[in-house]
């Protein structure tokens, strides 16, 4: 299993909760336009996709080199059917050419 994936299963109570994820990571001085392209393709791309309840990249108001993305999934299957598709895989590449390292998360478990 995929690290990342390995990581968020282990905060989850079990692979049928609806559940969420908090992205935050910093983009490299002068990629913000090529880090925006990517991320557009890759939302439009996911929010297509069964179980996906919410996708959707920001920027943080007070540094404008700062994303947050914030995404919600029907349960974990719908999260690892994510991890398989092609705009993801692509993103993915493209990503850690313009991100200034990994950024961090949190899962967000439904109320």
């Amino acid at each position: 299993m995929n690290p990342l994936l390995a990581q968020i299963r282990g905060q989850l109570p079990n692979e049928t909760v609806p559940f969420g994820l908090l992205f935050r990571g910093k983009v490299i001085e002068g990629k913000r336009s090529a880090y925006i392209e990517a991320a557009r393709r890759a939302q439009a791309g996911t929010q297509k996709e069964p179980g996906n309840i919410f996708y959707r990249f920001f920027w943080d108001a007070q540094d404008p080199m700062q994303f947050v993305l914030l995404e919600a999934w029907q349960d974990f299957g719908a999260l690892v059917a994510h991890f398989e598709t092609p705009h993801l895989q692509k993103f993915g590449e493209e990503a850690q050419t313009l991100r200034d390292g990994p950024p961090n998360f949190e899962v967000l478990l439904d109320l």
